[in-house]
């Protein structure tokens, strides 16, 4: 079991390999894939799954080519919802702006004071400590509490040819509609925008994935929102709603076009809903949900077949 998993993007592999080495030298076992991996390179990617599931914290090694990477970023909040420490080493100047995942708690800038940072680095990897670095800015590590099925190996596949449409969600989000429903064809990308959109999404209260079936219920909804916000398990629906009514949540409805009966419920605590604590609706579906109020509609068309 290595005590530090590397994160990095293949085109940093000169950097980590460096890391890797220079954390041997103080004893510390850390697992890098290029270096690490045995036998078959199609065996690769189970055996990076295994070693960082099982290593005591993950390294990041940032630089422009990890911080857009959505696999980096993946494997980062992997540890992360494993209740595991990531430290961000910065090897080049940065825009931390760009780069707001809350793993930041723990950045370590060797762009300036190496020696020194590096050895306070040491000590926390010698000593277990989950130590806090100064960052950009306060980071609020509960915006990145999920619950639910949320599909986080989406994040391993890259988002590509869907920057404008990105745009559009984020600013429907930030203007304050009620529902923003990502449309198109089965297959088209609308759950892998979703994830994206939750991927860099500031939500002061996390976000509530929800997934769609004729089988789903807004009560199940209810179950979900009451387990996010830690309500007492007694609580009813309505004193559910309320208290949601209060936080700033970002609540996704995948799959709308696979809800059965209960389209009505649904649609009837969503239009009720007091939006003035900031709690905003982002919904998939192949067809829009016509008696949803205040809605903003996103057309996910097909991609062009060089981009597809």
């Amino acid at each position: 079991m290595p005590q530090a998993f590397i994160i990095h993007s293949p085109a940093d592999d000169a950097q980590a390999t460096v890391v890797r080495n220079a954390l041997a030298t103080e004893g510390i076992d850390a697992w890098v894939d290029h270096v690490d991996c045995e036998g078959d390179r199609g065996d690769w990617a189970r055996q990076a799954v295994e070693s960082r599931e099982t290593a005591g914290c993950g390294i990041f090694v940032l630089t422009a080519q990890s911080a857009a990477a959505s696999p980096c970023r993946g494997e980062a909040l992997d540890m992360l919802e494993d209740n595991k420490a990531v430290y961000v080493l910065s090897f080049e100047p940065v825009q931390l702006e760009n780069f707001p995942e809350s793993f930041l708690v723990q950045y370590i800038d060797l762009t300036q004071n190496r020696s020194a940072n590096w050895s306070r680095l040491v000590r926390w990897l010698k000593s277990g400590s989950d130590g806090t670095a100064t960052s950009a800015a306060p980071v609020d590590l509960s915006s990145h509490y999920i619950t639910g099925p949320f599909p986080r190996w989406l994040l391993h596949h890259a988002l590509v040819g869907r920057g404008q449409e990105l745009q559009a969600v984020q600013r429907a989000l930030a203007d304050g509609q009620r529902v923003t429903s990502i449309l198109g064809l089965s297959g088209v990308g609308k759950t892998r925008l979703a994830v994206e959109v939750v991927r860099n999404a500031n939500f002061r209260h996390g976000v509530i994935w929800h997934t769609l079936r004729d089988f789903t219920s807004v009560q199940d909804l209810a179950m979900l929102v009451r387990n996010h916000l830690r309500l007492d398990a007694n609580a009813s629906a309505d004193a559910v709603w309320a208290e949601l009514s209060r936080r700033q949540v970002l609540i996704v409805l995948d799959n709308g076009e696979e809800v059965g009966s209960q389209r009505a419920a649904y649609t009837n605590r969503l239009n009720n809903l007091d939006l003035s604590g900031g709690t905003r609706i982002l919904m998939t579906s192949r067809q829009r949900w016509p008696d949803v109020r205040d809605q903003k509609a996103i057309d996910l068309r097909v991609p062009e077949l060089g981009v597809a």
